[in-house]
């Protein structure tokens, strides 16, 4: 049974028919490499549920945050967030979690570090508010409930309104979701914040990206959006 109200029962059966049926995403379920992606939702839930009662669900949970922090840098995002559940929760057990999470994160901040200039170059992004605006609407927003479409490549005033109107929704989510649900969000579009400043694409890197629909870097916050 559920554990949390991030997805209590009214909800369950929606959530998991959105996150499969989730539109835009297709290049995540394209091979095993970007399984980590799906592991960092995994771990996100389970670090944002209540600790579970009996000691083998409980192994189970720190096993699969343990594989997910070193399956890629998301527990670098997500360990600040598990410290802050922890610290308007105050369950004892929840500590393991993040715990295991700070081991994760100085373990991929260690390989980020040590990494050559020619593992991760760094490219030229080209960024600029229009395409910003392109990239969360047409990708993020529009995408996320009408599929991958040229939806970034329309007019830049449609495109504003979509992102002032999504943006606002999620801000509302943000101001009146339950503690989990907020920290959920945060975790999800601070993945898409870091992505576009880290991202492995051809250069010019965001003109690039706005017109790529289905990867990977709209995921998270897709899911967190829908």
């Amino acid at each position: 049974p559920p554990r949390s109200t991030l997805f209590p029962y009214t909800t369950l059966f929606r959530s998991a028919v959105v996150y499969i049926a989730l539109p835009n995403s297709f290049e995540v379920d394209a091979s095993m490499e970007e399984g980590q992606w799906h592991l960092a939702l995994i771990a996100c839930i389970l670090v944002l549920s209540a600790v579970p009662q009996k000691t083998y669900w409980r192994a189970v949970d720190v096993g699969s945050v343990l594989i997910a922090g070193l399956s890629g840098p998301f527990a670098l995002i997500l360990l600040p967030i598990a410290a802050a559940f922890w610290w308007f929760r105050r369950q004892r057990s929840q500590l393991i979690l993040v715990g295991v999470l700070a081991i994760c994160a100085a373990i991929q901040l260690t390989a980020l570090l040590r990494m050559s200039s020619s593992g991760r170059p760094m490219m030229d992004l080209q960024a600029t508010p229009e395409l910003f605006v392109r990239l969360l609407a047409g990708n993020v927003y529009l995408s996320g409930l009408l599929g991958a479409n040229n939806f970034a490549s329309a007019a830049v005033v449609l495109l504003l309104a979509a992102a002032l109107a999504g943006t606002g929704l999620v801000a509302w989510c943000l101001w009146r979701a339950p503690l989990e649900w907020k920290l959920f969000l945060i975790f999800c579009f601070s993945v898409l914040a870091t992505s576009l400043r880290y991202a492995m694409a051809p250069a010019p890197q965001w003109p690039h990206m706005v017109l790529t629909p289905g990867i990977r870097y709209w995921f998270l916050p897709t899911v967190a959006f829908a």
